[in-house]
């Protein structure tokens, strides 16, 4: 990956004496990815405080909706496959994650859609949003303040819950999906409560403080990951819904921050009898 031996299409070996160079890393993370990603048991904490702020239970008031429709794309579109996932199989509702512009044509007033852009932006999340308002669906809306997305909002007179832009999207999963969850909740989708939106964040900021940069591989979680994986393409395979959704999401992030190939999949029934 970074200095030494030529690796699988032309990635290098990683540097153990490099990685365990907490000012070297430094220098070469000059977007913040690190810092970022070590923030997310605080974006837990600040989305949900956001969420709060949004009335969120005005969703509540026609009752359970038809299908819930969740657009956006990257990391945004990833909230729909967590809330998917979190939802389960018993979901009295579909939950679909939609990735194009627009929403799907049976959409209509008996729907929900989530729109999510962490810029507030992407035409995916926009299509939605002015199509889910033309249509009389319920609209919730996930976004940059003061954005085009929080406009569209405002016109149809939808919840909007602010993401403040501390981060690059792709290091924002956590600020994006925790207002999901807690409009499906409101909905009567799912259940998460405070508790375990706290958990959550702990267990996030404990994994932060074990893979910090001044921690030695050794003892490093994270650098004896990537020593691990240099030099090869790694294959990753998820056992169970919520397994698979964290392989894709493992995919996603060493591509757009590493430029490194991984082959990402579901198992699905392997290894049962």
């Amino acid at each position: 990956m970074i200095d030494g031996t030529a690796g699988v299409s032309g990635h290098r070996e990683a540097d153990e004496a490099l990685l365990d160079d907490a000012d070297a890393l430094a220098e070469r993370d000059p977007g913040g990815m690190l810092r970022h990603t070590a923030a997310a048991g605080a974006q837990v904490r600040e989305s949900a405080a956001l969420a709060a702020e949004a009335n969120l239970s005005v969703l509540a008031d026609e009752g359970r909706p038809r299908a819930v429709v969740i657009a956006g794309i990257g990391t945004a579109g990833r909230t729909g496959d967590v809330l998917a996932t979190v939802a389960g199989p018993r979901c009295p509702v579909p939950v679909i994650a939609h990735r194009s512009a627009g929403v799907p044509g049976w959409v209509g007033a008996a729907d929900v859609v989530i729109a999510v852009s962490a810029s507030g932006r992407s035409p995916e999340a926009l299509g939605a949003a002015e199509a889910a308002h033309r249509r009389g669906a319920r609209l919730v809306a996930v976004g940059a303040p003061d954005s085009q997305l929080q406009s569209v909002a405002e016109r149809a007179r939808a919840p909007f819950i602010p993401v403040p832009r501390r981060a690059p999207a792709r290091a924002s999963l956590w600020a994006l999906t925790v207002p999901v969850l807690l409009a499906a909740r409101a909905l009567g989708l799912v259940k998460v409560n405070e508790a375990d939106l706290a958990e959550t964040a702990a267990r996030l900021d404990a994994d932060a403080d074990r893979c910090r940069p001044t921690a030695e591989s050794f003892v490093n979680p994270a650098k004896s990951l990537a020593l691990g994986l240099a030099g090869s393409i790694p294959i990753v395979w998820g056992s169970s819904p919520l397994a698979t959704v964290a392989a894709r999401r493992f995919g996603d992030t060493l591509s757009a921050n590493a430029r490194y190939p991984v082959v990402t999949g579901a198992l699905g029934e392997a290894g049962r009898g």
